[in-house]
Formats: C-alpha cells, structure tokens, sequence
C-alpha cells in the first residue's frame, strides 16, 4: 500500500479509538441510570437487573428536596423565551444587514461571519476577549485592538 493510505488508515483508527473512549462514560452514564441497584455499581459494567424506574421516581415521585418536574418546566419556559428573543434580535439585525447601507456593513458583515460561522459555539472569540481584557495591562489592550483591525481589514479586502 501506499504511504499516504497508510496515514488515512492510522488517523481513522485514531479518531475511532478517540470516539470510542468519549462514548464509554455516556453508554456508562445510561447503563446506570437503568440499573435496578440504588447509587453506583462498580462491580459491573452493565447492570444485572434493567428498571425504569428510577425514571418513574424522578418524573412523578417528586419530593420537597428534588422537584425535578418543576425545575424541568421553569428550564424548558427559560430556553423557550430566550430562543424566541434571540430570533427576534438576529431576525432584526439581519434585515438591518440585506437590506440596508451603511459605513461599515462590510466589515461588520465580515467580523460577524468569521466569529458565528467558524466557531461551533457561537462565540469564541467575543468570550475570550471579554475574559482576557480585565486581566492584561494597557499594551496588551492596544495590542488585541491593532489585531482586530488587522483582522477586519483582512476578511474586507
């Protein structure tokens, strides 16, 4: 074989052992949320003896300690309504974007697509500079400031 099928060959069982040993705590996670056994077996992997009912007890056995029900409700309500004013608050800025000009739209078009699309969270960058910021001295500030220019000035031309 080649060299280079020998590299595609390694780097597959690599990211198949990575995948493997990321998946062993959640398959872990769900054999003992199912076991019959009250706490943590360490004794098995598996559990000898399957039951829902753990489930059943945190759903509709509630107690005044744990109310997971309601901790669940006020979650789900806290999710719905941050999701629908954040659309709202991206649906407005994105018309603002298409269908209006202004000085600047291009590198703020550029600075927003390079910090929301390139980065899985969302925000990255905007985290990491509200994070670094109280702790660095003046030059590191004027620093961060000439790279963000520079960066802008980059993705616009």
């Amino acid at each position: 074989m080649k060299k280079k099928t020998w590299k595609i060959i390694v780097r597959h069982l690599v990211l198949a052992l990575l995948a493997i040993i990321w998946l062993i705590p959640i398959v872990w996670l769900v054999a003992t949320s199912l076991s019959a056994t009250k706490g943590v077996s360490y004794q098995h992997f598996f559990p000898t003896r399957w039951t829902l009912a753990n489930f059943h007890q945190l759903f509709f056995e509630t107690d005044t300690a744990a109310n997971f029900p309601a901790w669940f409700k006020n979650t789900f309500i806290v999710a719905l309504f941050t999701c629908i004013i954040s659309s709202c608050f991206v649906l407005m800025v994105s018309y603002a974007f298409s269908c209006m000009r202004f000085k600047g739209r291009k590198q703020l078009m550029s600075f927003s697509r390079h910090t929301l699309f390139h980065f899985p969270d969302g925000g990255r960058v905007r985290r990491h500079i509200l994070w670094e910021l109280p702790l660095c001295g003046n030059r590191e500030i004027i620093h961060l400031f000439f790279r963000t220019l520079w960066f802008l000035r980059q993705t616009v031309s």
